[in-house]
């Protein structure tokens, strides 16, 4: 193929296609199953696990179907990596997890500080929901962790806030 040939009108088309695929067009990800990213969860893959569960953090309240499976996955996993990316990816839902507002709770409870610190930041972004875990973030302001006390008074916040606009 010679260089004239390359210049063509016929080849900037394919150009742009192969650019669009490289760049992403910029509109929405295509929807994800969430059915099919459940599955995933339950994977023997860290790997798998972890892909899912930054999936389901991009689909925010789109993927709250996974709510009920990811509050069990919280209350029995040892793993507190995995329990503070659970934690995470339903402060990314929003209020449509307040469902697992007790599974939470109960992570405040975790030794290490992730998890503690990404249950914080989900509870104070569920709204009033998550009104029965404020006494336990009021106590967590004087965590021995700066950063799980500060985003403790964050949420506490937050969740005062979200109970004067109710």
């Amino acid at each position: 193929m010679t260089r004239d040939q390359r210049r063509t009108p016929d080849a900037v088309p394919t150009l742009l296609v192969c650019f669009a695929f490289l760049v992403g067009c910029g509109g929405a990800p295509p929807a994800a199953d969430v059915s099919e990213l459940i599955e995933l969860l339950q994977s023997d893959s860290d790997e798998d696990r972890y892909k899912a569960l930054a999936t389901l953090r991009q689909l925010g309240p789109d993927g709250s179907a996974a709510v009920t499976y990811l509050r069990d996955a919280l209350k029995y996993t040892k793993d507190d990596d995995m329990a503070g990316e659970i934690a995470k990816t339903l402060g990314a839902m929003g209020s449509a997890a307040a469902p697992a507002v007790p599974e939470l709770t109960a992570a405040l409870g975790r030794t290490t500080m992730w998890p503690r610190y990404a249950a914080i930041e989900a509870l104070g972004r569920l709204g009033p929901a998550a009104a029965p875990a404020l006494p336990t973030l009021q106590k967590m302001t004087r965590d021995r962790d700066q950063d799980v006390a500060a985003a403790a008074h964050e949420a506490v916040r937050r969740l005062q806030r979200s109970a004067k606009t109710k």
